[in-house]
């Protein structure tokens, strides 16, 4: 072309798709792309998106970007959203390029940085949760019983006297004899057992048990004289 001296224009007609709009967004711990495409074509043709993520352009290398997307451009409007996670907060930049397949994949438009700003991941943390824990007790206590116990003794006596009569009297006397015993006993409060107490009475005759047995004996001594005299008389 030749410039002229004032104002010169000239008419620039795209024949290749090229990227009709970038727009960037933060998100939770990423960023969200998208990306317009113009599809000057006839018909659908392989193209290829390349994004360039980072928080230090100058540190990139144009031959490793961050995604590589490839994808179907129909004739038209072309729109794809895109997520890059990132974990630290502050500014980020994003580069994009478009290319299309013609018999290789060629760049045939680029984006240039456009920034966006992500804050901290925030995790809420719950404070004042209550958790209430069953803790077992045992209580040891010591009880004091106090059992009566009533016991009837029934003692046997057989006397037998030798005589020209042969006479056996057998009494029985019946004494009640009445026991209190007093015992300690200390158990757990989570066990419930009755408590049995056994007792052995021993008991020797009484007085009157020893005077009834003389005086029987007695009067079978005195029969016995009185049967005597009977006899000697006859």
């Amino acid at each position: 072309m030749n410039l002229q001296s004032g104002s010169n224009f000239v008419t620039f007609i795209r024949h290749e798709p090229w990227i009709y709009n970038l727009q960037v967004s933060a998100g939770s711990g990423e960023i969200v792309v998208t990306v317009t495409v113009n599809g000057t074509v006839t018909s659908p043709t392989q193209g290829e998106i390349e994004l360039w993520v980072t928080n230090n352009p100058s540190s990139v290398s144009p031959y490793r970007p961050s995604k590589v997307f490839y994808f179907t451009i129909n004739p038209g409007l072309n729109t794809f959203n895109f997520t890059y996670p990132v974990s630290q907060a502050g500014t980020y930049y994003v580069y994009a390029a478009v290319l299309t397949y013609i018999s290789t994949y060629t760049v045939t438009d680029q984006w240039n940085w456009t920034a966006t700003i992500t804050a901290a991941t925030t995790t809420t943390v719950g404070i004042g949760n209550s958790q209430s824990n069953t803790i077992p007790v045992t209580t040891t206590n010591t009880v004091t019983t106090t059992s009566t116990v009533t016991s009837t003794v029934t003692s046997l006596v057989t006397t037998t006297v030798t005589s020209p009569v042969t006479t056996t009297v057998i009494s029985t006397v019946t004494s009640p004899t009445t026991t209190t015993v007093t015992s300690t006993t200390t158990f757990t409060v989570t066990t419930t057992s009755p408590v049995t107490v056994t007792t052995t009475v021993f008991t020797t005759p009484s007085i009157i048990q020893t005077m009834i047995t003389a005086l029987v004996i007695i009067i079978m001594v005195l029969a016995a004289a009185l049967v005597a005299v009977m006899i000697r008389r006859r």
